[in-house]
């Protein structure tokens, strides 16, 4: 794995920021679930009946000029989830949901233009390999920056829905990320998929070279926490 450590702290260095997502904004937010999928019982953030609150940095994955499509993140953490210090943290990017297509991120236009997805498997306890997402809330595209995504939070909260699905299979919804006040004290926060617990964890070989990932990428950007 120490080639894709050292290959990121290096893309880290030169860009002197995250290679990946630089821009982005901080929210809070409730984390809801409300109905059980047997497929990750064995999770405790995912519940039924869980409740917990979030902060979510909402960004654009490229970095691009805002005129061109990109991938539209959401980074996810719900502190002390399982006790002082010991979060939970979810990171998902814009797809396409049909079966083995949302393994793959896929640039898109707007932030509620199209689902979100880990991408990579996820176990819950014993159970099976799963991906874990977010679904687009149900009304119009605020716009395609920064700016006009704040301001669409700051006028009423904003639903995405929580999902689950098989790796063959498509999102089915089990519960509710809503996403409000802006904490722009929180926007250096650093989000990890390995930072996670409850029964839940990330699974397979591409799992631990994204590991190797995430630590060169966090070495090389001189960004505090």
């Amino acid at each position: 794995m120490q080639p894709v450590e050292t290959l990121f702290r290096t893309l880290s260095s030169v860009r002197r920021d995250r290679i990946f997502h630089p821009q982005g904004r901080v929210f809070e937010g409730t984390w809801r679930i409300d109905r059980e999928d047997a497929r990750v019982r064995g999770a405790q953030a995912f519940r039924a009946g869980f409740e917990a609150p979030a902060i979510v940095r909402l960004s654009r994955g490229a970095g691009v000029a805002e005129w061109l499509p990109d991938i539209f993140g959401a980074a996810v953490r719900l502190p002390d989830a399982y006790g002082e210090g010991r979060h939970q943290d979810l990171l998902v990017n814009t797809t396409i949901d049909l079966p083995f297509v949302h393994h793959l991120f896929v640039p898109t236009t707007g932030w509620f233009a199209a689902p979100k997805t880990t991408s990579l498997p996820y176990r819950a306890g014993e159970g099976p390999l799963v991906l874990l997402g977010l679904l687009p809330p149900d009304e119009p595209e605020p716009g395609v920056s920064l700016d006009a995504l704040e301001a669409r939070i700051a006028a009423r909260p904003v639903d995405w829905g929580i999902a689950v699905s098989s790796l063959e299979g498509r999102f089915s919804r089990v519960g509710t990320l809503r996403v409000q006040r802006r904490r722009p004290e929180l926007d250096t926060t650093r989000f990890d998929p390995f930072t996670t617990g409850g029964g839940l964890r990330p699974a397979g070989i591409f799992n631990r070279l994204r590991k190797a990932a995430y630590r060169g990428s966090r070495s090389g950007a001189p960004v505090a926490d």
